[in-house]
């Protein structure tokens, strides 16, 4: 047997033995952990306009809101808080697997890399009238999103629902929250919250080279600035929201390198191991939501409820700081994607 056939069966053996998730509890909601299976709030299953945006993808490399550039594998079956802010929370779900990048021409490179992908997102936002709202959304069952009220037995909970093919829309608004599903194509579909201050939009969207990983999901995340940043009181917090520290630096950490090891002349290994290290106050732990209360809103560094909060201090920081300039007028972003250019640039058939 090659081993490059040998790797293909143990990346299939791995998607098939995926820990197991628990499931949220008193949220009032059934969720999908990704293996067909719908949860109680007791069980567990198997495996299962906008002026500035920050935005996540695929084994996540993020690009802060001022360019800042950092990877961030996590742990596996592992929920991190990825953005807290005064009344919109967000919690991501992050997953190990084994995916391949490349052609399948004689002669391609292929690389077989060992990471992880965010999967499911838990998100709770406070409206105006002070009502909260828990909603999730998962890229394995990209069309449907639910959400419940779980301070309000008398408000029912709730779903979200848009054609699995065909482009389409639905729509829940409480006060000055909107939340949105829409089915953008066959492949992707976008949940959308949004408040006064930031927009957020999760993105279920295939794998790279969809056929040779046999079509799976994951979650992307951007997230936007609503109004002008200096003059929202509660500077946010999380993986991605530090980074949104009304200054003008950037704050890069690891990388993760994707060139790999070679095992044949095809063929080379990459295992992710960044963690964020230099770019983000503290340490990836600090960042862990207990998995058994996804929705919960406690972690260190959480802004949620808060009246007043400063921003992140870059003092601290050890990554490599690099001044920029912050135009009046000018959109700015922030990200974390799953950046195939630099990964495949060895792709290239083989000579």
């Amino acid at each position: 047997m090659s081993q490059l056939k040998l790797l293909f069966l143990l990346f299939l053996q791995a998607k098939q033995t995926q820990a197991s998730c628990a499931c949220a509890t008193g949220t009032g909601m059934y969720i999908d952990c990704g293996c067909g299976t719908a949860c109680g709030a007791t069980d567990n299953c198997g495996t299962g306009s906008a002026c500035c945006t920050a935005t996540t993808t695929g084994d996540p490399h993020t690009l802060g809101l001022h360019g800042d550039r950092f990877d961030n594998k996590g742990e596996n079956n592992t929920v991190y808080c990825t953005f807290s802010s005064r009344d919109l929370h967000a919690n991501v779900l992050f997953m190990y697997d084994t995916f391949l990048m490349g052609g399948t021409c004689a002669n391609c490179m292929t690389k077989v890399v060992q990471g992880s992908f965010m999967k499911e997102i838990f998100l709770v936002a406070n409206t105006a009238a002070n009502t909260t709202l828990n909603i999730f959304f998962s890229a394995m069952s990209p069309s449907l999103a639910k959400y419940s009220i779980p301070h309000h037995r008398l408000l029912p909970d709730g779903e979200l629902k848009v054609s699995a093919v065909l482009p389409s829309k639905d729509e829940f608004i409480a006060d000055n929250v909107q939340v949105q599903l829409e089915r953008v194509s066959a492949r992707e579909s976008h949940l959308t919250v949004k408040n006064d201050e930031y927009k957020i939009v999760a993105k279920s969207r295939m794998y790279p080279w969809a056929d040779r990983n046999l079509k799976r999901k994951r979650l992307d995340l951007t997230i936007s600035l609503v109004m002008d940043e200096m003059l929202i009181p509660v500077a946010p917090h999380g993986l991605i929201g530090q980074t949104f520290d009304k200054d003008d630096i950037a704050v890069d950490g690891k990388l993760d390198d994707y060139t790999g090891s070679k095992i044949d002349g095809h063929t080379s290994v990459v295992v992710t191991k960044a963690m964020g290290e230099g770019a983000i106050e503290g340490v990836l732990a600090e960042y862990e939501i207990n998995r058994a209360s996804p929705f919960s809103t406690a972690f260190k560094y959480s802004r949620f409820g808060l009246t007043m909060a400063d921003p992140r201090n870059i003092s601290a920081l050890s990554g490599t700081k690099r001044k920029i300039i912050k135009v009046k007028g000018i959109p700015g972003s922030a990200s974390a994607v799953h950046d195939i250019t630099d990964a495949m640039a060895e792709t290239s058939p083989a000579a």
